[in-house]
C-alpha cells in the first residue's frame, strides 16, 4: 500500500511529505499522551467542515435528530425535568440538544470550546426565540457551582480523554451539581471492542476536502491498545501548506471501570442503558449510558 502511495506521490510531484514529522507518526506513543481534539475544532477548514458534519444526519459525527429528540424526550421524563429546572450539556456543539431542552422552558447552558459552533447556537437559539447560555469554553475549566439539577455530556466525549482529565471533569461536575442532582453520559462499552480491527488506508484529495481546501494524501491507520481497551484512530494529512497529525482516541470501558472512576469522585451509578433514548442495556451493547448521582 505504501509503496504505492510514495509512487503517487512522487510521479505526479503533487506533495511533499514531511519525513521527519511523518517518522514522528509512525511512533508508538502511550494512550492519551498526545490529543488533538481541539485542532479538529480550532483550524478554520476544518472547523467549518465539523460544523457542517454535525448538522447533516447522513454523517456519524452526530447522531441523526430523530435520536435526539426521543433522547431529549426520554432524558425530559426520566429526572422529570420541569420549567424553571436547569440543565447543562458539556460539549454541545452547535445546540443540538440544547435546543430542544430549551424549548420545554428548562434553563440550558451549552459549554463547548468550539467558536464556530457556539456561534451557530447562539444564532439559533436567537432564530427560534431561546434563551440559552452558550460559552466558549473547554469544559475541563467548567467551574459553576450547585447550579443543575442535571449535567449531560453525550456522544462519547467522556471516553475521549484520559483519566486524569476525566478525573478533573467528574470533580468539576461534582461541585456543578445542586445537592441530588444527576450526571448522564455515554461511553463505548467493553463488548465492542472485541469487534475493532487494525485498519491502515490512504486516500488523495484534488480540492475540497475535509482537511483542506486544496490537494491533500491522507494517510489513516487505526492503532488498538488490547490491555487498555483504547483505540487510537491516527491522520497524518501531507498538503502543500502544511502537513498535520491528528491523534483520536476512544477508551472502552467495562462497568465495572466506570463505576471506580465514578466512586472515586464520590458519584454512585443508579442507572444504567443501551442508548440516550432510554433502551435497556444489552449484553452486546456497543454503547452504555450511565446515569450517576452525588
Amino acid at each position: 500500500m505504501m509503496q504505492h502511495l510514495y509512487w503517487l506521490i512522487f510521479k505526479k510531484g503533487m506533495i511533499q511529505i514531511d519525513y521527519t514529522k511523518f517518522a514522528k507518526w509512525n511512533d508508538h506513543i502511550e494512550p492519551f499522551s498526545i490529543n488533538t481534539r481541539m485542532e479538529l475544532w480550532t483550524f478554520p477548514h476544518t472547523a467549518n467542515r465539523m460544523l457542517e458534519v454535525h448538522l447533516d444526519d447522513n454523517w456519524s459525527a452526530s447522531r441523526p435528530i430523530s435520536h435526539i429528540r426521543k433522547s431529549v424526550d426520554f432524558i425530559v421524563n426520566y429526572f422529570n425535568l420541569k420549567e424553571g429546572n436547569a440543565v447543562c450539556d458539556l460539549g454541545c456543539g452547535p445546540g443540538l440538544y440544547t435546543n430542544y431542552f430549551a424549548k420545554r422552558k428548562i434553563h440550558t447552558t451549552g459549554i463547548d470550546f468550539s467558536k464556530n459552533s457556539i456561534d451557530y447556537a447562539k444564532n439559533k437559539a436567537k432564530e427560534d426565540d431561546l434563551l440559552i447560555d452558550y460559552r466558549i469554553m473547554n469544559y475541563k475549566d467548567f467551574n459553576d457551582e450547585n447550579k443543575y439539577d442535571l449535567i449531560t455530556m453525550i456522544y462519547c466525549d467522556y471516553g475521549a480523554i484520559g483519566k486524569n482529565e476525566r478525573k478533573n471533569i467528574l470533580k468539576n461536575v461534582k461541585v456543578a451539581l445542586k445537592n441530588n442532582g444527576y450526571f448522564l453520559f455515554d461511553v463505548m462499552y467493553e463488548p465492542g471492542f472485541c469487534c475493532i480491527q487494525p485498519e491502515k488506508n490512504w486516500n488523495y484529495v484534488k480540492e475540497d476536502g475535509f482537511w483542506f481546501e486544496d490537494e491533500y494524501i491522507e494517510i489513516y491507520e487505526k492503532v488498538l491498545y488490547k490491555s487498555e481497551k483504547v483505540t487510537l484512530g491516527k491522520h497524518y494529512i501531507s498538503s502543500k501548506q502544511e502537513d498535520k497529525i491528528i491523534y483520536n482516541w476512544d477508551k472502552y470501558f467495562s462497568l465495572d471501570e466506570i463505576k471506580n472512576e465514578l466512586e472515586n469522585e464520590g458519584f454512585k451509578i443508579v442507572d444504567t442503558f443501551s442508548d440516550t433514548k432510554g433502551t435497556v442495556l444489552a449484553v452486546d451493547s456497543e454503547i452504555i449510558t450511565i446515569v450517576a448521582k452525588i
